[in-house]
């Protein structure tokens, strides 16, 4: 069954900038067998990010012809895992209240946060993520 997967803002633009690479392949694998989530402020940071690395036109097209769920973020409540910057709160909160499954990051304050305990979330690196269901599939 097809996992609920965030890809985080810099393995998509990563992906952009360098179409042959592997993290380009595995977000072309993610597109393919999972099913990709998004919330405003992934767009919003998504759109900011192009402008300054000039992919606006690649991101414009990318996202016109990806398959998404967009789901609403909401501020924090309960019990919510702690994180440095709190600009990357938002976008782990809509990965926790929306049962995603996995976060693709290779962001190291998303990464610091594992094991995340007491939620279902896994976060990954695209390496990580490539060894663990591509490299594993061949």
């Amino acid at each position: 069954m097809a996992k609920l997967v965030i890809v985080d803002t810099n393995v998509f633009i990563s992906s952009l900038l360098s179409p042959h690479s592997k993290v380009s392949e595995v977000v072309e694998y993610v597109i393919a067998h999972e099913r990709i989530v998004l919330c405003r402020e992934i767009l919003d940071e998504l759109n900011e990010v192009a402008k300054r690395t000039k992919t606006s036109r690649e991101l414009e097209v990318f996202l016109s012809t990806l398959d998404y769920i967009m789901v609403k973020s909401s501020e924090p409540f309960g019990e919510h895992p702690q994180i440095r910057d709190p600009c990357d709160l938002p976008i782990l909160m809509c990965a926790v209240q929306n049962d995603v499954d996995i976060l693709l990051t290779g962001d190291k304050d998303f990464l610091s946060l594992r094991p995340l305990k007491g939620f279902s979330l896994r976060i990954l690196s695209p390496a990580e993520y490539y060894e663990w269901q591509i490299h594993g599939h061949k």
